[in-house]
């Protein structure tokens, strides 16, 4: 997936890693923004999950909500659902802009 600089998304960084039970991610639901469909993340502590991902927020919205102690209320989301994430440094957005 490729988001340039005027996408509003948001990004994940505290999450240690992957739930490797059930090979998904547990997002806390109070970082899920309705308003939001662009969500990057990057575990801290997976072996297996080094790079950046993409999820969309309509994915996260619909998976299941669980209880997880401190953190109370978290979307599991599977990681099947996650795409690689690339930045489009190069974006023509301005450009289109001012073009019309």
């Amino acid at each position: 997936m490729r988001l340039c600089k005027h996408d509003q998304y948001i990004a994940i960084t505290e999450i240690l890693e992957d739930k490797w039970s059930s090979n998904s991610v547990r997002i806390a639901t109070k970082r899920v923004d309705r308003d939001i469909e662009h969500y990057v993340i990057k575990f801290q502590k997976s072996p297996r999950y080094k790079d950046w991902f993409y999820l969309s927020g309509t994915d996260i919205r619909r998976s299941p909500i669980m209880p997880n102690g401190k953190y109370g209320q978290v979307y599991e989301v599977p990681m099947r659902w996650s795409k690689p994430f690339t930045a489009d440094k190069n974006c023509k957005c301005e450009q289109m802009m001012f073009a019309v």
